[in-house]
């Protein structure tokens, strides 16, 4: 993904971390919001251009400055639902226009997220939470939640419902269909009969 800091980050107008999410629309990419350095949280969105190796701000920025948030795309429609810790967005590619549901915030960082049978997947991740130290630390979480993707596109709030249970608490990332947490161990799945 080409958020990444430091050389070969192509042409883009910021070099960002924290993004979470590279959407491709025709024959570009979307980069929404992450943070440049010393933790500026961006609200705009990069327009990547493959064919011309160019890169654009949108002239709509996001509704608020995000980071971390991550995305799933509709097939069927012309936009992306992003989720983030504190909201959710629906961005429409062809008008540009932002609808924000923020019943659908997911409550964590760093999760897995994943888009099947109509339904939105929110895989572990954790909460920064203060310490005894003065300090941050993150609480994990060791479930699989999902809600309707009808109800976010409806903006019909709905309780994120259980699915499974992780084998640990975990920050995760999805590759394909197989969950690792931050050790690159893959994770085992026990599914509850709330499906």
């Amino acid at each position: 993904m080409p958020t990444s800091m430091g050389e070969g980050h192509g042409k883009l107008v910021n070099c960002v971390q924290d993004s979470g999410n590279c959407v491709p629309f025709r024959s570009s990419l979307y980069i929404f919001g992450g943070a440049k350095e010393y933790g500026n949280v961006l609200d705009c969105v990069q327009l990547y251009d493959t064919r011309y190796n160019t890169c654009t701000i949108l002239s709509k920025p996001m509704p608020s400055s995000q980071a971390f948030m991550q995305a799933v795309r509709l097939p069927w429609q012309r936009s992306v639902i992003l989720l983030g810790c504190n909201t959710c967005f629906i961005f429409n590619f062809e008008t540009e226009t932002w609808q924000e549901r923020r019943e659908f915030k997911t409550d964590v960082y760093c999760y897995g997220l994943a888009l099947q049978n109509d339904r939105i997947f929110v895989i572990g991740g954790g909460i920064y939470i203060p310490n005894n130290a003065r300090k941050r630390s993150l609480k994990c979480r060791d479930d699989v939640r999902y809600v309707p993707l009808q109800n976010v596109i409806d903006d019909k709030p709905v309780e994120w419902k259980s699915y499974a249970k992780l084998g640990r608490e975990s920050l995760v990332w999805v590759y394909g269909t197989v969950m690792h947490d931050t050790t690159g161990k893959a994770l085992p799945i026990t599914t509850t009969s709330a499906r």
